[in-house]
């Protein structure tokens, strides 16, 4: 009889490959079939977990890539345009590269530690849509938009930098907060005690400090 010995490390290990969407035409964030295992070049056995990077290439022109379902990841990288439609939760920051946007509709919810929307990003979240960033958000020349009863609530907040104009709206249901008070209203922007946000851009919306 034959036995097979394996260190701790071995059984324990952690993975923290990068995976890459792989699907055009959108589908389900916990189906590994939509998943490419980047580091060993092969398709996933698994769909990200909290230690794995995440690379997500969307749409473009008026197209979006849609991704439904609950997830988690290490961080994500996002090129083109993707909707989500479900909820995720990301250990470490989001990044939307020039050009691309970021939306969440359908009571979808993203939670990371920071957002980093570059110059012509932009992010929208309708519908009952939650985004909560703990850290620090940037948004370099681009839209940050929560409409139709979204909130957003971000750590601290950056606008402006880029060529583009960076906006930071809501609509009359909608709220954007920085801090985590939780005193915010429909249709307002509110800065709250202690914490810092600068604003090179424009804001629409009541703005409370």
């Amino acid at each position: 009889m034959s036995t097979t010995t394996r260190s701790l490390a071995q059984v324990f290990a952690v993975n923290t490959d990068n995976l890459t969407w792989t699907s055009p035409f959108g589908g389900t964030w916990g189906a590994p079939a939509n998943w490419q295992d980047s580091t060993a070049g092969t398709v996933a056995t698994a769909p990200p977990a909290a230690t794995n990077p995440v690379t997500i290439a969307g749409g473009s022109g008026g197209y979006f890539n849609n991704i439904a379902g609950n997830g988690l990841a290490a961080q994500v990288a996002v090129t083109g345009n993707v909707l989500l439609w479900g909820t995720l939760g990301i250990t470490g920051g989001v990044t939307v590269a020039a050009g691309g946007e970021l939306d969440l509709d359908g009571g979808a919810s993203l939670a990371a530690v920071g957002l980093t929307l570059a110059d012509g990003a932009g992010m929208q979240a309708a519908d009952a849509s939650t985004v909560t960033i703990s850290g620090a958000a940037a948004v370099a020349g681009g839209l940050l938009l929560a409409a139709s009863g979204a909130s957003m609530q971000f750590g601290s907040l950056i606008v402006g930098g880029g060529q583009n104009t960076a906006t930071v709206a809501v609509d009359a249901g909608s709220s954007i907060e920085i801090g985590s008070a939780g005193t915010v209203i429909p249709g307002a922007i509110a800065i709250d005690t202690g914490q810092t946000a600068t604003i090179s851009g424009t804001l629409d919306g009541n703005v409370a400090v």
